[in-house]
């Protein structure tokens, strides 16, 4: 099954200077589809992401040993793919017809829901190799918290000063990274380590958002300027690096070898990219 096509070299860029000439950018498509997106990568190189089908259907998709593989969980009337471990089990978000939004991990054993007891909307948007997942919850009063489901249950936290925290990725040390935001609408980005928050905003930005976080504690998402540009970025313990290609949305997964995943446009289609190293 043909999957992906090569379409050039991807420009990344570190305080003006390309960081790498050799690395391969790749596009990631679901054969058919209307609109794609990647949204994250695993330790095999395993991709999970998000489609849009010629009948107007969201559902999430699995790329791993050359095939695709649709997923939609039974009974929903949209389905993302967000994140994947190395285990291969997935997690997501799934909306019903009522409107709610819920989480869900896949496993060999089949789809299994994550629901914040009481919530409005639930999503689940990272997994480790233990199967703890990170995720966002909005409750009764709507507004949204961030949460870690382990074995022993729910976590929630927010971010000291913040309106709104959302949980994003989640590594196998427990490190934890997501946007939040401030009482003046900003959006700013974190990384949480045990009970210390470390704040990352992409110096000149005017909107960070992580997305993911890898073994090593390195974080990408995206920022934008004023603007109005989007752009990549790559975090790596107090040092940022952009990253950038012709179009790009968003930049949303890392793992340990430091491939990349996200999505560009192209002529008003969204396309799934990775950058392997």
């Amino acid at each position: 099954m043909s999957h992906s096509r090569i379409i050039g070299a991807v420009l990344l860029a570190a305080a003006g200077a390309a960081l790498s000439a050799t690395t391969q950018f790749v596009t990631v498509d679901v054969p058919g589809a209307v609109q794609d997106q990647a949204l994250n990568v695993n330790p095999r190189g395993d991709i999970v992401g998000v489609f849009i089908g010629t009948d107007g259907r969201t559902r999430g998709y699995f790329l791993g040993d050359s095939q695709i593989v649709v997923l939609n969980v039974p009974g929903a009337v949209l389905t993302n793919a967000i994140a994947i471990n190395a285990k291969r089990d997935i997690v997501g978000r799934f909306d019903t017809a009522d409107g709610r939004m819920h989480g869900y991990r896949l496993t060999a054993d089949g789809y299994f829901p994550i629901d914040v007891a009481g919530a409005i909307h639930t999503t689940a948007n990272g997994i480790d190799d233990e199967g703890d997942v990170t995720g966002r919850y909005v409750d009764a009063t709507n507004h949204t918290h961030a949460y870690v489901l382990t074995r022993d249950g729910f976590t929630s936290f927010d971010v000291p000063g913040a309106v709104a925290t959302q949980a994003q990725g989640i590594n196998n040390r427990g490190e934890v990274t997501g946007p939040y935001t401030t009482p003046d609408g900003r959006t700013h980005g974190y990384v949480k380590d045990g009970e210390t928050f470390i704040n990352i905003d992409v110096p000149g930005s005017v909107f960070t958002m992580p997305f993911g976080i890898n073994a090593q504690g390195h974080v990408v998402g995206q920022y934008r300027t004023a603007d109005g540009a989007t752009h990549g970025f790559l975090w790596t313990g107090g040092n940022f690096e952009t990253v950038d290609v012709p179009g790009i949305v968003t930049l949303r997964g890392i793992n340990a070898r430091g491939d990349l995943v996200g999505s560009y446009n192209e002529a008003g289609k969204l396309h799934g990219f990775a950058i392997w190293k």
